[in-house]
């Protein structure tokens, strides 16, 4: 399949604004994927994509009543993963990736999640609709429906 696959009709979870969702989120993403039968490494990768958009919906998306929707899903040997929020409109594809400093005095921190979300999947796309945020990833896994 493509990276265009259709979105899940299965299994969303849905997040509040908060931090502390964050834990639950990863719950969610663990148990799923193994209802999926999805790898751990890949499972572990596409993890860390949405944990950074849904951090940076929570600290930088301009609300604090934002929803966010998370949704898993495997068709054929590709994991799509993708966040969905009504934050400010933001797309991380047209972000120029950073580059590291000279030495770490020099450094400073964050700026980091967009290129490590790139290296992490095999495809990262961003659409805005509705009012809404569509970040998707995308990993091809061992895994096959």
């Amino acid at each position: 399949m493509s990276e265009l696959a259709p979105r899940d009709q299965g299994e969303c979870l849905g997040l509040g604004c908060e931090v502390d969702e964050i834990p639950r989120l990863n719950e969610w993403f663990d148990g799923r994927g193994l209802l999926l039968g999805i790898d751990e490494d890949t499972l572990a990768d596409l993890k860390v994509c949405i944990n950074e958009v849904v951090a940076n919906v929570i600290a930088h998306g301009g609300r604090s009543d934002a929803a966010i929707e998370v949704r898993l899903w495997l068709d054929g040997t590709q994991v799509f993963t993708e966040v969905v929020d009504n934050g400010e409109a933001f797309d991380p594809t047209g972000v120029d990736d950073r580059t590291a400093g000279k030495d770490l005095e020099s450094e400073t921190i964050g700026g980091w999640g967009i290129p490590l979300m790139r290296q992490l999947s095999d495809h990262m796309s961003y659409r805005h609709a509705g009012g809404r945020n569509h970040t998707r990833f995308v990993k091809k896994t061992e895994t096959s429906v």
